[in-house]
């Protein structure tokens, strides 16, 4: 379930959540209205890095609209989800609307090319990274960054 507050203002779905376009992030209701994140009903993850994803569209659709231009339809449904495997191994998952979670990279430009290639054996979407890469390292320290086992 979405917020109280969403619900007590009298704006939300049966969910609590603002019906908002999924493309614009747009109220579907009120044109002057804007959403991102939790607050929407959009088909993503609730996980901050959808906030994160729709921030800088959503911030140009407004002042889009304050101009009288129309909006761009420009959030794919962008996610990404850390799930910690165990064994100090994490899992990212990274996925849109039309694009299930692949095999393959994430590339950390501080480490390079660190991170393992997904191995046959994963389940597809999914490619391990030691828990310590979410991590920050102190300064000048990354010998903890690559370590693998």
């Amino acid at each position: 379930m979405g917020s109280e507050m969403i619900e007590r203002s009298g704006l939300g779905n049966e969910f609590r959540y603002l019906p908002t376009d999924p493309n614009t992030l747009r109220s579907k209701k009120h044109e002057r209205i804007f959403a991102i994140g939790d607050a929407t009903d959009v088909p993503t993850s609730k996980a901050g890095s959808v906030a994160h994803f729709q921030a800088e569209i959503l911030a140009e659709n407004v002042v889009r609209a304050i101009e009288g231009k129309p909006l761009e339809p420009a959030f794919d449904g962008h996610s990404n989800c850390f799930v910690e495997a165990g064994k100090g191994q994490a899992i990212l998952i990274d996925f849109n609307y039309d694009v299930e979670p692949l095999p393959g990279r994430f590339p950390i430009p501080v480490l390079g090319r660190c991170p393992p290639q997904a191995e046959p054996h994963q389940p597809l979407g999914q490619a391990r990274l030691p828990v310590d890469l979410l991590a920050r390292a102190p300064a000048g320290d990354r010998s903890r960054s690559c370590r693998r086992g």
